[in-house]
């Protein structure tokens, strides 16, 4: 091997470890713009799923095969101020669709006073969510460490069904949470502790969904949150 040969395999050895180096240099590089990418993706996939409404932060998730919206928060004890619970609020619709109309400040009394569901079947016993509309309301109030009773705003029902005859009018010193079939989807507040939830349309788990929303809102305001 002559001088100019061997000069050419030096040249040729010291160049395959630079071009290796390099390959795997590219690939590395590869792999972490992958990486990042993957991580970028994730970051606005989960940016999605989460939103805010009037100050509520809200997170899309799955009960099982049910798309719902969560949000939660602590309840404090009234009197020492120490968080006694969390309580999960679940939503069939987004609350930034809810679009049913609102009337009036939703307020309930203290724990120890009776708050009544009065519901007039009338119309809505043929919507399909209407146990599950007014089962999750109780829940709420109930979870919220507040007395709930069911009523009737229909003597006669009120008489067969043993429960108590509860109207706006004939009960002033108890928060009444009237529920009824109307010409419009609606919610108002009557005098100083009546809600009436107005429903048409079967919409009857949009008006609920939009009451407990709007007291959250309310109870919120109140305590200058």
């Amino acid at each position: 091997m002559d001088k100019k040969e061997g000069k050419e395999k030096e040249i040729s050895e010291e160049v395959i470890p630079k071009r290796k180096t390099k390959e795997i240099y590219v690939i590395l590089a590869f792999m972490a713009g992958l990486v990042i990418l993957f991580l970028i993706s994730v970051s606005i996939f989960n940016s999605l799923k989460i939103f805010d409404y009037e100050g509520l932060t809200f997170t899309k998730e799955r009960f099982g095969e049910i798309p719902v919206f969560h949000y939660y928060y602590y309840i404090n004890n009234p009197i020492t101020g120490n968080v006694i619970a969390k309580y999960n609020l679940y939503l069939r619709n987004d609350p930034r669709e809810n679009d049913v109309p609102i009337e009036g400040e939703i307020e309930f009394l203290s724990p120890q006073e009776y708050h009544y569901i009065s519901v007039n079947g009338t119309g809505l016993e043929q919507c399909p969510q209407s146990s599950l509309a007014i089962g999750t309301l109780s829940a709420f109030l109930t979870n919220n460490q507040l007395s709930v009773k069911g009523a009737s705003p229909e003597s006669e029902i009120a008489e067969k069904e043993v429960v108590p005859y509860i109207t706006c009018e004939n009960t002033k010193d108890r928060v009444v949470i009237l529920i009824q079939s109307g010409n419009e989807t609606k919610i108002e507040r009557i005098g100083k502790r009546c809600h009436v939830i107005s429903v048409s349309n079967c919409e009857i788990l949009e008006a609920i969904e939009k009451f407990e929303v709007q007291s959250i809102l309310d109870a919120r305001k109140r305590a200058g949150i």
